[in-house]
């Protein structure tokens, strides 16, 4: 089986971009799941075949919203054989995903909205990244209420990924809230509606953020680009 993608001007920018975190933002439909799972897909195709499978973490606010949300846009392009499902299929411990006949990703699925939640994510080792996926609430549909993610959870997955040689953090969402913590931090479009948050914080919280910053890509992808 053979798929045909072709990514729009912005999203080919933000799956060749070799920023440490990488955050594509956009309204529905734009295809911003999508995506953040072809930049997995392409980084292990550029990977040496003998360091699969690549492991990720996939982080929502909960793995039922998981199973509910990003795991069907997975299904469309991986559907079975070519996926493979641990747990409950709306509820997925992990998912693996075959390229030709070779296992070639993992996903490991948390939801991070409890204390338990965070403390089985807080002992976890990624080999590659962490795909963060609507860290801002929003409610996106009928079928579930999203309850966003907390800044804390970035501060996790920056120390999960420690171990991996070429780390990759991706947050991919719907335009956040002027106040809520993504906009703050990487200074997304809005921010400045609410002044500067960071003139209160000590100097050293000051300069970190803006370490992170650098070390940081955006991408907005425009109403009406994904054409398909």
């Amino acid at each position: 089986r053979q798929v045909a993608y072709t990514p729009s001007p912005t999203v080919r920018q933000f799956i060749l971009s070799q920023a440490f975190i990488n955050v594509i933002y956009s309204a529905r439909g734009e295809g911003k799941t999508t995506s953040a799972l072809m930049k997995t897909v392409y980084h292990a195709q550029q990977s040496p075949k003998a360091l699969w499978p690549l492991r990720w973490a996939l982080v929502r606010d909960t793995r039922r919203n998981i199973g509910i949300t990003t795991a069907r846009t997975i299904l469309e392009w991986f559907p079975r054989p070519y996926s493979r499902f641990r747990g409950k299929e709306d509820e997925p411990e992990s998912i693996t995903l075959f390229l030709g006949q070779y296992p070639a990703l993992i996903f490991d699925c948390f939801g991070v909205n409890s204390a338990d939640d965070m403390s089985r994510f807080l002992s976890y080792a990624a080999s590659v990244g962490i795909w963060i996926e609507e860290p801002a609430p929003a409610a996106t549909d009928k079928e579930f209420l999203s309850s966003g993610i907390s800044e804390s959870a970035l501060a996790v997955s920056i120390t999960s990924c420690r171990g991996a040689p070429h780390p990759h953090i991706l947050i991919s969402m719907n335009p956040p809230a002027a106040s809520h913590w993504t906009a703050q931090l990487f200074h997304l479009q809005g921010y400045e509606e609410l002044g500067d948050l960071e003139a209160e914080m000590p100097r050293e919280q000051r300069e970190a953020r803006e370490d992170l910053r650098h070390q940081s890509a955006t991408f907005a992808i425009p109403p009406g680009e994904n054409r398909a």
